[in-house]
């Protein structure tokens, strides 16, 4: 999930884990958001229910045109 301006919140990718788990193995997420680079300043991996599992802050960067 991507936050921007007034909290405005946009999914870039889902995924799910199967029953037996990913156990040693990596899994790489790709998403795509309508919200432009310069304009978010959050990015949190939530729960289907909600849960924040973590969230980083993103630093400030100049618009690009």
């Amino acid at each position: 999930m991507a936050l921007g301006p007034g909290g405005r919140a946009e999914t870039a990718a889902t995924w799910t884990v199967p029953a037996s788990g990913y156990a040693g193995s990596s899994i790489a997420v790709t998403g795509a958001l309508g919200l432009p680079a310069a304009q978010i300043s959050r990015v949190s991996v939530v729960t289907v229910d909600g849960r924040v599992l973590v969230s980083v802050p993103v630093p400030p960067r100049a618009a690009t045109s």
